[in-house]
């Protein structure tokens, strides 16, 4: 279960993505399709440049922690850290 409560702004979503191997597939208006480095495909609602609401990171972080890149225990620090 992810726990995160806190900011994040888009750039650092995509940058984080992309230093784990995910890459960008379609994005169409604020809808962005991610695929992971094992084909699971992570459809994600980028509203702006701003801060991300906590609901979309959360589940961005629950589909990384899923497909085991990242830990439940680092969540946000890692992401921060990318």
């Amino acid at each position: 279960m992810c726990k995160f409560k806190g900011v994040v702004k888009t750039r650092q979503v995509r940058r984080a993505l992309s230093k784990l191997g995910c890459r960008l597939l379609r994005q169409s208006g604020s809808h962005e399709t991610w695929e992971t480095p094992s084909g699971r495909k992570l459809p994600i609602v980028l509203i702006n440049e701003d801060d991300l609401r906590n609901r979309i990171v959360k589940a961005i972080l629950t589909a990384l922690i899923a497909e085991g890149l990242m830990s439940p225990e680092s969540e946000l620090r890692d992401l921060n850290n990318l």
